[in-house]
């Protein structure tokens, strides 16, 4: 009895994780994987797209702020400003890029590529912060490199693949994959203490600020298909999600979000396929497996070593 009650603890503590706080990060990845699809259908420019985000987000955030009383005299210092400042030039220029890829490759590759991340951020901390980045990081740094230059497809360029704007797209969701960690560590540095609510809107009245001079007025949306989409997008995508995010962190454990936090990339894939027929080739395809591989070896610290141990364990049983 006392075996079979060690064996199942892993199963129950992943259930119970799931219950608490699992099912509203997976939603919320879910819902992050159907992003390039609403902003695509929003048929504008990126710029404007992202402003009204903002503007349909801070609204909302603005009046939930104040009716709960959320704001508070230390947030508006110094320090929390300038800190405000950085995550929100960072957030909102990240948007803009990564929405702007998606008119140049397909939403999946774009979203992988995107999810570069957790590796721009180990170099950011052995550059500005002195961490050492251990062998098996390395690797998987490594591993994650390979599956970018096999999604970027270089051996193609004379082919006339940059010529379309692939390598431009691929170029603009990596700009969006180095500029999202820097909002992360300015948020972890210097505004921990305060509400995420008001941190998310601090950020985007700042976006507001920062695009309204940028709007295209000569293409600002007319439809209702447009403004359902900017809705749904400043909403569904903003608002609904990161509160999501923000309830469900705390509730679960590391190993499960780095697990979970594949539904993202993989259902802008599913998307991509199902709506826009897009199919990955054989060198996307390995790029796109590359790149998954190493952020879930970052995530759960695995070491390379003990990952073929393991695989050569399971082959000579089978």
């Amino acid at each position: 009895r006392q075996r079979v009650e060690h064996d199942i603890r892993p199963v129950l503590v992943v259930v119970q994780d799931v219950r608490r706080g699992g099912i509203g990060y997976a939603t919320t990845m879910i819902l992050s994987g159907t992003i390039g699809l609403v902003v695509v259908a929003a048929d504008q420019p990126s710029i404007n797209v992202v402003f009204f985000r903002c503007v349909i987000a801070s609204a909302i955030l603005g009046a939930f702020c104040l009716a709960t009383r959320r704001f508070t005299p230390d947030f508006f210092t110094r320090g929390p400003l300038i800190a405000t400042f950085v995550a929100g030039t960072a957030l909102v220029a990240n948007w803009v890029l990564l929405f702007e890829s998606y008119r140049h490759v397909p939403i999946g590759i774009a979203t992988v590529v995107f999810h570069l991340k957790p590796f721009i951020l180990l170099l950011y901390g052995q550059l500005l912060l002195g961490d050492r980045i251990t062998w098996p990081k390395l690797f998987w740094m490594t591993t994650g490199f390979l599956g970018f230059l096999a999604i970027a497809r270089l051996d193609r360029i004379d082919g006339g693949l940059a010529g379309d704007g692939y390598l431009l797209g691929i170029g603009l969701a990596l700009g969006a994959a180095l500029l999202q960690p820097i909002s992360t560590v300015a948020i972890l540095k210097s505004l921990k203490p305060f509400s995420p609510y008001v941190i998310a809107l601090g950020q985007f009245v700042l976006g507001i600020l920062f695009l309204a001079p940028l709007l295209e007025t000569g293409d600002l949306p007319v439809t209702a298909v447009q403004w359902g989409c900017l809705a749904i997008l400043g909403i569904v995508h903003t608002v609904v999600m990161y509160s999501l995010m923000y309830m469900s962190l705390p509730r679960i454990r590391t190993a499960l979000i780095a697990i979970l936090q594949f539904l993202y990339p993989v259902t802008a894939l599913v998307v991509d396929y199902v709506v826009f027929d897009t199919v990955l080739d054989l060198h996307q395809a390995l790029g796109v497996a590359a790149i998954m591989l190493a952020i879930l070896g970052t995530s759960l610290n695995w070491t390379p070593a003990a990952l073929f141990r393991r695989a050569a364990h399971h082959q000579k049983k089978a």
